[in-house]
């Protein structure tokens, strides 16, 4: 994707921290088997700023990580969490978080759902790139990489 040094180590640190601060959300929200409640929604919404306070000391090291931990809920068109910001004021590594997170909260099991099958996961991250939500470039190159890391049946190719 033509990333700077920069964004490889913000992505490579953040990706290691982005969900840090899900230690300070309690256990039964995190394991709840059902959907969350708007309270429970919005505890578990804290998450990205205490990560990124828990990280905040480390500020000299983390640097632009500190972004991404803070900032891989934002959305592009400001609906996102924690501090609704958009387009350009959401670092490339932190879109780049955003993309491969939801990904990963798609296709894993969760306490609460089974994971989808890859095309509905691809299908609802092209959704949220038309609706303006995520970076389409990250949703595509995502889709891009995956293709190509698809292993081929090789019993539909023998004659």
């Amino acid at each position: 994707m033509g990333l700077t040094e920069s964004d490889m180590e913000a992505l490579r640190f953040g990706g290691i921290l982005h969900d840090i601060g899900k230690i300070t959300i309690p256990e039964y929200i995190l394991n709840k088997p059902g959907p969350l409640n708007p309270e429970e929604a919005e505890v578990m919404k804290s998450h990205p700023v205490a990560g990124y306070n828990i990280c905040l000391p480390l500020k000299k090291n983390l640097g632009a990580a500190l972004e991404v931990i803070r900032h891989h809920h934002e959305k592009l068109d400001g609906s996102g969490y924690p501090d609704g910001i958009k387009d350009e004021e959401i670092s490339t590594a932190a879109r780049i978080m955003a993309v491969v997170d939801i990904y990963d909260a798609l296709v894993t099991d969760r306490p609460y759902r089974k994971g989808m099958p890859l095309e509905k996961a691809v299908e609802i991250l092209k959704q949220d790139a038309d609706n303006k939500k995520l970076d389409p470039a990250v949703v595509n190159y995502l889709i891009e990489f995956l293709a190509e890391e698809q292993p081929v049946d090789t019993a539909q190719n023998q004659d």
